[in-house]
Order: C-alpha cells, then structure tokens, then sequence
C-alpha cells in the first residue's frame, strides 16, 4: 500500500471556509481529514502542496515513521501553518490506518474509554448576528430579548452547555469589531474599557436568564485584552457562575499570577502547538482546562498533550469550530484520553454543511454518541466537497 495522491479542497461558508484533504492509495482505503484556512491561517493548503513529493510513495501505515520525519524538516520553523499542515496529514493517514484494519481510530489507538460525549453549543448568538445569520438561514439576533430566547432555545434542545462570545448589542462600535482579534488593534494603550465589559455582563446575564442556572455557560473572548483586561473582566463576571473564562495569552506566569487573583476557572491553549507550546503553561499551573485543538496538532500529538495534562490535573476540552468531519475527529480524540471534559460543537452552519458527510454527528440529550464504524466513524461526500469547493 502506498499514497498515490494527495488533494486539498476549500468550501467557503460565506463569512469562513471548511477545508478538506484527501490521502489517496493504490491499493487500499483513502483517508480524509479537515483543516482550517480561516482566520489568519492561509497557506496551509500550500505547506501541504510542498509535502505531497515527501508523501507519494510511502506506506500511509507507518504514519508515525512519517509524521516524525515531517516534523525533523519543520524543526526550524515548527508551529503555525507548517505545524497545522502537519496535523492534517497526521489525520488523514490515521484515517487510512484505521480503515485498512476495520477499526475506529479510537479502536486503533486502543478503544474508547467512553463512548458517549457531552457537548456544548459553540459560537452561541455569534453565528446568528445579522452578517452570519444571512448564510446560515436562522433568524438575527439583534437585542438581549432575543439572547434570552436563544438561551431557551439551548436548553430546550437538550444541550448541556454553551459558549458566547461578546456580543456588543447595544454599542454597535463594539459589535461592529467582528473579529475579537482586531480589538487590540482597534485600541491604543488599555486595551480594555468599561464600555467592553459592560457588553460582556450583558451578554452573559442574558444567556443566564435564558438557559437557566444549570447549564454550563462559557465566554470566550480570544485574544481581545491583554492580562489587566481579563482580569477585569473575571471579576466583574464573578457571580455569572461562568464555566470557565476562556482566553489566549502568550505568558505562563501572567496567566498562572493570574488564576490565582480570580475565582472564574480559566480555559486556554488552543493557539498552542505541540507539547513544548504547552509545556510552560503547565508547569506554571496556569490553566484549569487546557483547550487543545486536534485539527491543528494532529490527533496523535493531541493525544500526548492531553497526557502531559493529566499529568498535572489539568482537564482537556477540543477546540472545534470547524465543520461536521471535524468535530467527528474532535470525538475520536475526546473518547480515548481519560481527562475529556466537553466537545465543542458549532450548531450552526450553512444549510449546505450537512451534505458534505454522510451523516452529521447525532447529539441527542447533550450527548454525542461515538459511532464504531471504520476511521473517523463518517463517510465524506466527495462529490458534495467537489461540487461546493470554490478551489
């Protein structure tokens, strides 16, 4: 068995793109997997385009023996595009490895320690502001009535959980950064106001009304301030009964000085590469989950973060804000390591989204239960992925 090809694929969703790759073999099943061109991340198609002479002709079973290699060429410049192009390959050849052996790739890895994952609704009300609402069909929030309703709407469904992001629905300056990450460069000096963090308790004091005392409930506001604004912000949120406060911040010991001064628990890492990326956050105790996204890791190398992280009592959620293939990846990932807390699941979507696999993932009373069919437990519709791809 050898590769014999290998394709990337790209499907714009309008305000972000679902990305796929193929792993084709000579004699033997092909492997899929999903990447990530959005959000700061172009070029990761073409690091892989610069691989696939390295790929064409090995043997996709020893995809330790290749992933390894791959990374001994990128120990120079490891990290970013070249580490998620890794990760996609990493997670196309288990896909191939698992199928070729009629197993899972949580069957390969050793079997499931659970087989049935609690999920929390990602993205909640972002999706649905009027400029994604406009290709994903739902209907616009525009006032705090409507993230009540929305926040009903979640608990009524079954979900155990959901993630906002600040919403700004009554400061449109504020709602009109759409890109939490832009807000650093929108801002001189501080880089948080009071103006901010009035439109984050909104945001969450809504949802809370809505979805209930009993739901878990998470923000997640990115890169947006620096460690004085987070901290800010967690005290000011303090009697939300927030899940977690979750955030990106590139200082061990800022964030571990951090956790100390606040009573919120703090999620993090899902910019981070590798085990050495997480390493310092750990032995700082910086971190009560540890946010670890396999797409851009790869699933193997997740895998050994999340041990590294259970060795220091420290949770693990997946990041997975992408499409339905990857969340199903996500869930291989989720039900092999002993310290999963929750998946990530983006609910809303372009309607179109569901034909690019043969069946979306099923998530019936906060649960998505894991499937034990070959690879990723999903079939990829190639023809769909074809007909929707714009390159």
């Amino acid at each position: 068995m050898k590769i014999s090809a290998v394709e990337a694929f790209e499907c714009d969703m309008g305000w972000r793109r679902l990305s796929f790759l193929k792993i084709s073999v000579d004699d033997g099943p092909d492997g899929w997997s999903e990447f990530n061109e959005s959000h700061g991340n172009a070029g990761v198609a073409a690091a892989i385009a610069r691989l696939t002479p390295f790929l064409v002709g090995k043997d996709p079973l020893a995809f330790g023996r290749i992933t390894h290699d791959i990374d001994m060429l990128h120990r120079p410049a490891r990290g970013g595009v070249n580490r998620q192009a890794l990760g996609a390959i990493e997670n196309a050849l288990l896909d191939i490895a698992a199928r070729a052996r009629g197993l899972s790739v949580a069957g390969l890895l050793g079997g499931p320690v659970r087989d049935r994952l609690p999920v929390y609704w990602s993205h909640c009300g972002w999706y649905r502001l009027p400029r994604v609402a406009k290709f994903t069909g739902e209907q616009p929030v525009r006032t705090y009535a409507d993230v009540r309703e929305l926040g009903a709407e979640v608990r009524e469904k079954g979900y155990l959980g959901l993630k906002a992001n600040i919403l700004g629905l009554d400061d449109l300056d504020i709602q009109e950064r759409p890109d939490p990450y832009t807000r650093l460069l929108a801002n001189t000096g501080r880089d948080w106001d009071n103006r901010m963090i009035r439109e984050a308790e909104k945001t969450v004091h809504a949802f809370r009304e809505g979805a209930g005392e009993d739901l878990d409930l998470y923000l997640d506001v990115s890169y947006s301030f620096d460690l004085a604004g987070y901290r800010r912000l967690a005290r000011a949120l303090d009697d939300e009964g927030l899940s977690w406060l979750e955030f990106d911040h590139e200082d061990p010991a800022g964030v571990a000085a951090l956790r100390s001064s606040v009573d919120v628990p703090l999620a993090s890492g899902e910019t981070q590469y590798g085990r050495l990326d997480y390493r310092p956050f750990l032995e700082a105790r910086a971190w009560d989950t540890a946010i670890v996204d396999v797409i851009w890791n790869g699933l193997a190398e997740s895998v050994k973060i999340a041990s590294m992280c259970e060795t220091h009592s420290v949770a693990v959620a997946p990041h997975n804000f992408y499409g339905h293939l990857a969340t199903m990846i996500s869930a291989q990932f989720a039900a092999v390591i002993p310290n999963f807390d929750t998946l990530e699941v983006d609910v809303d979507g372009v309607p179109w989204r569901s034909e690019l696999v043969s069946s979306p993932p099923k998530i019936t009373g906060g649960y998505l239960q894991l499937p034990d069919a070959p690879g990723w437990g999903v079939e990829v519709n190639e023809e769909a992925v074809r007909h929707y791809a714009t390159h």
